[in-house]
């Protein structure tokens, strides 16, 4: 089985739905507590996530260019795929939405579901943010993306928010990896999700970033639709600003999370760099896979904004198998995100 043939195997079975049926829509789940939006779901077939010609075995490059593992990946036949969904104020813009029912590599956008179990946990009583917990030298993988072991490589009591803030704003992969045990590990995340949203709800949580850098084909097993990812950050966003039922956090945690987000260091560049300074408010979150033998598995950039006057749009930019250079994708992210802020401003 080739590389494509395995991670479109791979995500059909994690959703335990026959390949032509991975965007169908499901009015109800039994088992679940909350209805499908339908339009979430229909879609077009499966996302290849990589075309390959021939392969390379090299160190690969991880989140902002630290050096990892070895990835195994098919060269990219040309061009790239940019997943995107946005929305205004809560309505879909529908031309700059592109892709938005196929799947798409996470990488490191699932620090941001991550962080949502972690401050629900907080929520429940069950985690403290003023909690300690000492990670040991053997926690501070220095083969990986961690400003944090570059500073603590022997490693050192952490609390809890140190933590939070270390995965989500430096896109810290000890600390995530630390994070995803203390919740019990990626299939608790996923849960929560399918419990939320429904079992068909188009996001995968499968495997830590250790996983992901020891086996290649890993990469791929987090993964989401543009749509779901839109979902998610909108429901932050009502949970932080609106009193709703059933929100995703409770006001405090949400706002909290989407301050973090706030404080984002990585990926500047990318959906930042298509917004004017000034008094605008962008929280996001960044994905890296690195590149390859001329191929880049994901590029990726999600995020709200948020104007004085209260009005808000949520982004998600996506970009897999692509054999472009960096700077053409950071361009594609900052161009929607400009198009999204002139649309927004022009309501």
């Amino acid at each position: 089985m080739n590389l494509r043939s395995l991670v479109c195997s791979v995500l059909a079975s994690a959703f335990m739905l026959p390949m032509h049926a991975m965007g169908e829509s499901v009015a109800r789940d039994q088992n679940a507590s909350r209805v499908h939006v339908p339009h979430l779901f229909n879609g077009d077939s499966p996302v290849v996530l990589v075309q390959e010609t021939e392969f390379h075995t090299t160190p690969y490059s991880h989140d902002d260019g630290e050096v990892g593992s070895t990835l195994v990946v098919g060269k990219a036949l040309g061009g790239m795929r940019h997943g995107a969904a946005v929305a205004l104020d809560g309505e879909p813009m529908a031309q700059l939405t592109r892709y938005e029912n196929e799947l798409f590599p996470l990488m490191s956008v699932v620090k941001l579901p991550l962080a949502v179990v972690v401050l629900h946990r907080v929520e429940q009583g069950q985690l403290r943010l003023g909690d300690h917990y000492h990670l040991g030298e053997e926690d501070m993988d220095p083969n990986t993306w961690s400003p944090l072991q570059k500073r603590f490589p022997k490693g050192g009591s952490f609390t809890l928010e140190t933590l939070l803030q270390a995965s989500l704003c430096e896109s810290d992969n000890n600390a995530c990896n630390y994070l995803f045990r203390l919740v019990g590990g990626p299939q608790c995340v996923h849960q929560f999700f399918k419990t939320y949203y429904g079992s068909c709800f188009p996001l995968r949580i499968a495997v830590t970033e250790k996983e992901m850098a020891l086996d290649a084909a890993a990469m791929s097993e987090n993964c989401a639709t543009p749509a779901a990812m839109l979902r998610v950050l909108e429901d932050l966003y009502s949970a932080a600003t609106f009193p709703t039922q059933h929100p995703l956090l409770t006001p405090p945690m949400a706002r909290l999370l989407l301050a973090y987000m706030e404080q984002t260091t990585t990926g500047q560049e990318r959906l930042r760099a298509g917004l004017p300074s000034g008094e605008l408010a962008f929280a996001h979150k960044t994905g890296s896979s690195g590149t390859v033998g001329g191929c880049t598995l994901a590029h990726n950039d999600v995020g709200i904004i948020r104007l004085p006057d209260g009005r808000h749009a949520c982004i998600v930019s996506f970009i897999t198998d692509c054999s472009e250079s960096a700077a053409t994708m950071n361009q594609a992210h900052a161009q929607l995100a400009e198009k999204t802020y002139r649309a927004l401003t022009a309501k």
